[in-house]
């Protein structure tokens, strides 16, 4: 599930939570006020039915005297009960009610709510009250009818719950559409950075390999398919070795940062640059055959003419270009690169600043590399030896 779409269910279900436990604690009020007042009523009414109730006794006297007292102490429209052992032995009240449902239901909801509470019997919404009586086993209840104005108050209280959850909802849906959307941006955005930073070189910001294998990759196969020319170069700059050792590296991080932005204002808006590593830069030139190469190579060089300035220190830099064009040059991009690679070493040899791929070069390369090659095995071998 997107992370958008989480935030958003998250706050509308922790939004209706919260409206669901504050309604039911507001609605326990209204009820539970009135069923403390009704207890207290009731531990008092308690003390008169114990000091002047004989229990068990005489129905006919006892429920005589149980109307004089609610008649004397209570709401003419209240009911009080005796029971023993979950069974009313004793009523007083006007109530039209099945004693045994209404013991049946008192005794459940004591059970579940405490000493007080309100059930519905009949059709109609009565507060309850339940106190024990001295004498062991037997309990005094009170029943009295709802207010009607209590009842339109729960009535109130339920409605406006649901209208004011409904208007709450709305906003939260809102927010948090508001809140995920710019959670989101702030993803993509982070995300966007994390991938320039995997496809960028962190020192001048240029495409690194990677993404320049991408692009070489893609151009490669629309130029086969579309019948297109394109130029691949390599650039290496000349005494950077030397320059960083003298200078630090400090002074030549600058310097290629000074180089990235020359080498960028050389090229076209449809071509690209991209820094291999080092003092190694490549440039991609799109739909360009051998003079459109010259020409981007001649530019380039033009603008590496002019000294670099570092820290009041000035400073020349060269460049080397080795040119490989496709398809003359090579029909896959492994070789094309292999082949830019051997002319910008040939460019450096002759110090002519760039070089276009030779194949007559090729086999004086790969002499090259395999002497390379086994000097270093000669050396690793100890078979050279040195005279003076």
């Amino acid at each position: 599930m997107p992370l958008r779409t989480q935030i958003l269910f998250s706050i509308i279900g922790i939004t209706v939570f919260a409206q669901i436990i504050f309604g039911l604690l507001a609605y326990r009020q209204i009820t539970e006020s009135r069923g403390d007042q009704l207890t207290i009523f009731l531990q008092y009414l308690n003390r008169e039915v114990a000091e002047r109730l004989t229990v068990p006794g005489n129905q006919y006297v006892s429920e005589i005297y149980l109307e004089e007292l609610r008649r004397k102490f209570s709401t003419p429209d209240s009911t009080l009960l005796i029971q023993k052992n979950n069974k009313i032995l004793y009523s007083a009240g006007d109530i039209d009610l099945d004693l045994s449902k209404v013991s049946e239901q008192l005794n459940s909801a004591s059970s579940d709510k405490g000493k007080h509470g309100l059930i519905h019997l009949n059709g109609n919404e009565y507060y309850w009250a339940i106190s024990n009586l001295p004498n062991k086993n037997y309990q005094l209840i009170m029943l009295e009818p709802a207010a009607n104005e209590e009842i339109q108050i729960a009535t109130t209280l339920k409605q406006r719950l649901f209208t004011t959850s409904m208007i709450i909802l709305w906003l939260a849906v809102w927010i948090s559409l508001l809140l995920s959307n710019k959670i989101s941006k702030q993803l993509d955005e982070k995300s966007e950075q994390l991938k320039h930073i995997a496809l960028h070189d962190s020192l001048t910001n240029l495409p690194n390999r990677k993404l320049l294998n991408d692009r070489l990759q893609q151009l490669f196969l629309q130029s086969q398919r579309e019948n297109l020319r394109f130029a691949l170069f390599l650039i290496d700059l000349d005494r950077f070795k030397e320059i960083n050792d003298t200078l630090g590296h400090h002074f030549g991080d600058e310097l290629l940062k000074m180089v990235s932005v020359r080498l960028t204002d050389s090229i076209r808006e449809k071509d690209s640059i991209s820094r291999l590593g080092g003092d190694e830069f490549a440039v991609l030139l799109p739909q360009t055959g051998l003079e459109g190469s010259i020409l981007c190579a001649e530019r380039i060089l033009n603008a590496m003419e002019a000294p670099f300035c570092i820290n009041n220190i000035s400073t020349e830099s060269k460049a080397s270009i080795g040119i490989a064009i496709f398809p003359e040059h090579g029909d896959n991009v492994k070789t094309l690169m292999q082949h830019a690679d051997i002319a910008m070493y040939q460019a450096k040899k002759s110090q002519a600043g760039f070089a276009i791929y030779d194949p007559t070069q090729n086999k004086h390369s790969l002499r090259r590399l395999k002497l390379m090659n086994d000097l270093r095995i000669a050396i690793d071998n100890k078979k050279i030896n040195i005279a003076y």
